[in-house]
């Protein structure tokens, strides 16, 4: 599975992603500012599932109909950046790494999965 980080993600975790073996772009190494819109377009062009904070995928996957590969949404502000990334980490493994063709909201206590048609 390969994904794209939007620039609000850790870069420690882009960096543990990366050693786990899974190929992860990186916008803020790239692609720093580019529109979210234009952001999903090249994921999907790319077959890349979205790795991202910011809620405004959400909008244009759901409301917009904008086609994804794949969205997982890191909703963490109660932790602090370490724990983020453990926790992060530990739901990869607990949904066994499927992603794709989900919009995946993750919480440091719940998952919550929506399949994409």
């Amino acid at each position: 599975m390969k994904f794209l980080a939007d620039e609000g993600i850790d870069k420690k975790l882009v960096i543990e992603l990366r050693t786990l073996g899974f190929d992860v772009e990186y916008v803020a190494e790239s692609k720093f500012g580019t529109q979210d819109k234009v952001l999903l377009q090249y994921a999907w062009d790319n077959s890349l599932v979205v790795l991202t904070k910011d809620k405004d995928f959400g909008e244009l996957v759901f409301k917009a109909r904008i086609p994804s590969k794949g969205v997982i949404l890191l909703r963490m502000e109660d932790v602090n950046s370490e724990e983020r990334i453990r926790f992060s980490l530990n739901w990869f493994k607990k949904l066994e790494w499927d992603f794709e063709m989900k919009y995946t909201t993750l919480t440091s206590r719940q998952a919550r999965v929506i399949e994409l048609i």
